[in-house]
């Protein structure tokens, strides 16, 4: 009798268990997708992982793996258009020195000083002001993104994109654009 009592509760003891461990991987799986839904991909995919990790026979882990991929792809889609973002922010700067070398005959002295008629972006999609750089007698001049890192050189949202003299020189990867 003593065993079988023993056997029970062994069994509602574990039977709790996987109920509490389906539980917390639910409230992560729950979580996960909050974070998703605020764009919050980095995150998202952490908490995946996480319930990958510690709880991967519950229900809650199935299908997790194509769910990080899609948050993955997400992320990147994210990251491409702020890249995209930045190179249109520049072509349109650019356009709109031509506009103002033509009328004066040299490049403005700051990016300030363009027509107030002409709106063009001041901020990066990072929240910097994009790098204008003109000549001591300001026939010539060179415009540029540093990225999301703010500093020359670097890789995927870091990347450099650069405009002298009205050329990109220093354009996004084939695959950005």
């Amino acid at each position: 009798m003593k065993r079988a009592l023993a056997i029970l509760l062994l069994l509602a003891a574990c039977a709790a268990l996987t109920g509490c461990e389906e539980s917390k991987a639910r409230r992560l799986s729950t979580q996960a997708d909050a974070l998703a839904r605020q764009s919050k991909y980095d995150d998202a995919i952490g908490l995946l992982e996480r319930l990958e990790r510690e709880y991967p026979k519950t229900d809650a882990a199935r299908g997790v793996p194509d769910r990080i991929t899609l948050y993955r792809g997400f992320l990147e889609a994210n990251q491409k258009q702020d890249r995209r973002r930045a190179k249109d922010d520049l072509v349109a700067i650019g356009r709109a020195l031509v506009h103002y070398y033509e009328k004066k005959g040299k490049y403005p002295q700051a990016l300030d000083d363009l027509a107030s008629d002409q709106t063009i972006p001041q901020v990066d999609p990072w929240g910097r002001v994009y790098v204008y750089a003109p000549s001591v007698d300001r026939t010539t001049y060179r415009l540029e993104c540093l990225g999301e890192d703010g500093v020359p050189g670097g890789n995927g949202n870091d990347i450099d994109i650069r405009i002298v003299n009205g050329n990109m020189v220093k354009d996004l990867p084939w695959e950005d654009r």
